[in-house]
């Protein structure tokens, strides 16, 4: 926990970044700002465990998630990891509510039982990512590259799905109760 506290202590609390070049096991433990104002904008969070973690509000924009342990269980809502790197990470039950994943790269992530109401995947990339996830009374905002992602066990209940390049193969296991299809039709 202290090396965590320490990397994220790294990150400015002030609208830019001056930590950009920097990875987070080189800097010194410092007092940890409350998680809305943190800035970590291009931080690499190598070897890092965020699971369970309240990191709500935190900008993450341009971070290296590739290489972290785990952000299981975390609660990220509001986050913004516009342009991030989060390859291959555990997102399980992560609360993603109102994130910002533009043109993020989520390629093989699994986000079984995340919470994305109202999550912004425009431009991202989440191909083979493993998308069980729970969409409750909102949308997954695209278009987005979801080839080979699977939404097994998803729930999509009114999820607008319009902008996704999708296939009925990848959503015959979601729930998709009042889900805006690709096709613009409502599903019953």
């Amino acid at each position: 926990m202290a090396l965590l506290l320490a990397g994220l202590a790294a990150c400015s609390s002030t609208g830019a970044s001056d930590n950009a070049d920097r990875t987070m096991q080189s800097v010194p433990s410092a007092e940890c700002n409350p998680p809305s104002e943190l800035n970590c904008v291009r931080a690499d969070f190598a070897g890092f465990d965020f699971g369970s973690m309240d990191l709500s509000g935190a900008n993450f924009e341009g971070a290296d998630f590739s290489a972290v342990l785990s952000v299981q269980d975390a609660n990220l809502g509001n986050a913004n990891f516009s342009g991030a790197d989060l390859s291959f990470v555990n997102l399980v039950g992560a609360g993603l509510g109102g994130a910002i994943f533009r043109d993020a790269t989520l390629i093989g992530a699994e986000l079984s039982s995340a919470w994305l109401q109202n999550a912004d995947f425009t431009g991202a990339n989440l191909q083979g990512a493993i998308l069980g996830l729970h969409s409750y009374d909102s949308e997954l905002i695209g278009p987005a590259d979801v080839t080979g992602a699977t939404f097994k066990d998803a729930n999509l209940t009114k999820a607008e799905l319009l902008e996704l390049d999708i296939s009925a193969e990848q959503l015959k296991d979601a729930k998709l109760q009042g889900a805006i299809m690709p096709d613009g039709t409502t599903h019953e």
